[in-house]
């Protein structure tokens, strides 16, 4: 069984990270194909991680990919769908030099337009809950799979 994890306090964030840690360790990113998620994912990388890229932009994942090479697979994962998570995991697990998932970002997310509390003259429109579902739902899902792979 894992050592438990101990609090030690805050992080002196002036210490450089030894990302000598990662290597051949294996991560998911979340929204891993573009932005925030692709910087992740190529930090990751760079330090020597397998990595899977979940996105739904199958494109940029793919192309991602194929940049990459072999250390890295994209899976096409709508965050909000508990199964394609499911399926992202296991493709994760079969990456994995040691089978197992050591590291999650659960960086998929959106931040469009919100109308859920505007006004329309008449009669009121039926909310979109996309961003919830994305951003919360989504991640709910993320988290539950990590730590069920991290006690594995």
């Amino acid at each position: 069984m894992a050592e438990a994890y101990k609090v030690t306090g805050p992080i002196d964030c002036n210490i450089d990270f030894d990302t000598a840690v990662l290597k051949n360790k294996t991560a998911i990113v979340t929204g891993g194909a573009n932005g925030i998620g692709e910087a992740y994912v190529r930090a990751l990388y760079n330090a020597g991680a397998y990595v899977i890229i979940g996105d739904i932009n199958e494109e940029a994942g793919k192309k991602l990919e194929e940049e990459l090479n072999s250390h890295t697979r994209f899976v096409k994962c709508n965050t909000t769908n508990w199964n394609e998570q499911v399926s992202l995991f296991k493709e994760a697990v079969k990456l994995s030099p040691e089978g197992k998932v050591d590291y999650v970002v659960a960086n998929a997310g959106v931040a469009p337009r919100d109308d859920t509390f505007s006004f329309e003259a008449d009669e009121p429109i039926e909310p979109s809950l996309t961003t919830i579902d994305i951003n919360t739902k989504g991640t709910l899902y993320t988290t539950k799979l990590a730590l069920h792979h991290f006690v594995q």
